[in-house]
C-alpha cells in the first residue's frame, strides 16, 4: 500500500469499494497528532487523543462528483506525538481548508477543535556580569560580586493550545523561575574595599569605607527572579514528505511576549568595633520589564515508537520599562548621607526608571513520548537569550560621589538563560 493515504481512497472509490474502505480504514487507522496515519494492515491501534477528526468528501475521479464521506485525521498538535510512520498529509497541514469543520470533532466531545493542556518543571541556569571587585581581605584574597552567583533556577511551566480543524489556532504559555538566592561570606579581616568615593559617604557618623575595612566580616548577596507570560496565533505551515514516508511539520507563530527579570545584590559588612554601625549594606536592585511582539516556528518530526522529535525557535523586539535603584543603610531605617561633592547632604537612597530596546530569542529542542492516547511526555533543552537589560552589578558606580544612579542606569547587558524541561501534557 502507498503512503499517500488520499490516492488510495480516490482509487478505491473509483472502483466502487468507496463504502469498504472507508470502514475499513475508520476501524484500523490510528490517528497521528501530525495527521498523519499508519497502514491499516501493519497497525490496530487507538486513535490518539490529540488530534481531529474532520470528515472528507472523497470525490469520483471520472465524473468528479462525490461520492462518499471518509474521516479523515486532521493535525491539531504541534508538539508531535507517534503514530506517523506513514507520510499522508492531512487538511491542517496541508491546504488549511476548513473542509468539514464543525461537523467532525475530537476524540472526546466530537467538536471541531483540539485542546492540549502541558505542565513542566524548569531546572535552568544563567550567565552572569564580568565580574566587579568589593575588595580584599588580610590574606590577599578577593570578593567580586560573582561569588554569590545562582546554581540552579528552579521553576515550572503552564500552557494551553486550542487549534482548529482550518489549521488556524492560539495559544498562551507560562514560567516563571522563582525568587532565589544564594550568599557567601568572605572572612580575613582586615578587609580593604576596592568601591571607590565610600570615604565621602557618611553611616551613623562614620565613613563607610571604614565601616567595612574594620568589620569583622563581609558578605555577598543575589537574588533573582523570572516571569514570562506569551500569546501566540498559530497557523499550520505544512508538511514536507521524507524518506520512508516520515514527514516534518511545521507551524507558525505570531504573538506578544511578557518577560521580567529582577535582581538584587547586597554587600554587608557586620561590625563590632566602636564606634561603626553593627551593620552596613550596599543594596542595589533592578527591574526589567519587556513587552513586545514576536515571530516564530515550530518543526516536528516522527522517530519511532511512540517517539518525535521537535525543534522551534521564537524572536523578538521589545520595550524595556527598566527600574534602578540602590542605597547605602543600616537595615533598621538609616542611610548613608553624602559630605562631599555635588550632592552633598544628599541621602545615598537613589532610583531611576527609563526605557530602551531590548531583544529576545529562543531556541527550543524536545524529545516526545506518546504513553496513551491522552498522555504525552516530553523533556528538552532551552535556551533564551536577552539583550539591553540592566545588571545589578552593572549599576555600581565608578565613584560613589557622583551618584550617578540618579540620571544613568546602564542597560547594555546581556542575558543567557539555558537548561532542562521536563513534563506531561494532556490531550482534550
Amino acid at each position: 500500500m502507498k503512503c499517500t493515504l488520499f490516492n488510495a481512497v480516490a482509487i478505491a472509490a473509483s472502483l466502487g469499494l468507496a463504502t469498504t474502505a472507508s470502514a475499513q480504514y475508520q476501524t484500523n487507522a490510528r490517528y497521528s497528532s501530525y495527521g498523519h496515519v499508519q497502514e491499516p494492515a501493519a497497525v490496530q491501534q487507538e486513535a490518539s487523543p490529540s488530534d481531529v477528526v474532520v470528515p472528507l468528501t472523497v470525490v469520483d475521479p471520472i465524473h468528479h462528483v462525490p461520492s462518499q464521506e471518509q474521516n479523515l485525521p486532521a493535525q491539531n498538535d504541534a508538539a508531535g506525538s507517534a503514530g506517523c510512520d506513514t507520510g499522508a498529509s492531512s487538511d491542517y497541514y496541508g491546504s488549511g481548508s476548513a473542509t468539514g469543520c464543525g461537523v467532525g470533532g475530537d476524540l472526546i466531545h466530537n467538536n471541531d477543535r483540539n485542546v492540549v493542556f502541558g505542565l513542566r518543571g524548569l531546572i535552568f541556569n544563567r550567565n552572569y556580569e564580568d565580574q566587579r571587585l568589593y575588595g580584599t581581605n588580610a590574606f590577599g584574597e578577593s570578593l567580586y560580586s560573582t561569588a554569590s552567583d545562582i546554581d540552579d533556577l528552579n521553576g515550572f511551566e503552564a500552557t494551553l493550545g486550542v487549534r482548529n480543524c482550518n489549521g488556524l489556532g492560539w495559544e498562551i504559555g507560562y514560567w516563571g523561575l522563582y525568587p532565589s538566592q544564594s550568599d557567601y561570606t568572605f572572612s580575613g579581616a582586615p578587609y580593604t574595599t576596592s568601591l571607590t568615593g565610600l570615604a565621602d559617604v557618611s553611616l551613623a557618623g562614620s565613613a563607610v569605607d571604614q565601616a567595612f575595612n574594620t568589620a569583622d566580616s563581609w558578605r555577598t548577596y543575589r537574588n533573582n527572579d523570572f516571569q514570562n507570560f506569551e500569546f501566540n496565533l498559530l497557523r499550520s505551515g505544512g508538511a514536507t514528505q521524507g524518506l520512508c514516508c516520515r514527514t516534518i511539520n511545521i507551524e507558525w507563530l505570531a504573538g506578544f511576549r511578557y518577560f521580567q527579570f529582577d535582581e538584587n545584590i547586597r554587600l554587608a559588612a557586620f561590625n563590632s568595633t566602636a564606634p561603626y554601625p553593627p551593620q552596613t549594606f550596599y543594596d542595589v536592585e533592578v527591574e526589567n520589564e519587556l513587552l513586545g511582539f514576536q515571530l516564530g516556528a515550530r518543526a516536528d518530526r516522527c522517530l519511532f515508537g511512540g517517539f518525535s522529535l521537535s525543534l522551534g525557535c521564537k524572536f523578538g523586539l521589545y520595550n524595556n520599562d527598566v527600574y534602578a535603584g540602590q542605597s547605602i543603610n543600616d537595615g533598621a531605617g538609616g542611610f548613608g548621607v553624602a559630605t562631599a561633592g555635588p550632592y552633598t547632604g544628599t541621602d545615598y537612597n537613589l532610583s531611576a526608571q527609563e526605557d530602551e530596546v531590548a531583544t529576545l530569542g529562543e531556541l527550543d529542542l524536545g524529545l516526545n513520548w506518546q504513553m496513551s492516547e491522552c498522555w504525552r511526555a516530553n523533556v528538552g533543552y532551552r535556551a533564551i537569550g536577552v539583550t539591553g537589560v540592566a545588571l545589578a552589578p552593572d549599576q555600581i558606580p565608578t565613584n560613589f560621589q557622583t551618584f550617578n544612579a540618579t540620571n544613568n542606569i546602564k542597560t547594555n547587558g546581556d542575558l543567557l538563560l539555558h537548561g532542562a524541561y521536563f513534563g506531561v501534557e494532556r490531550a482534550f
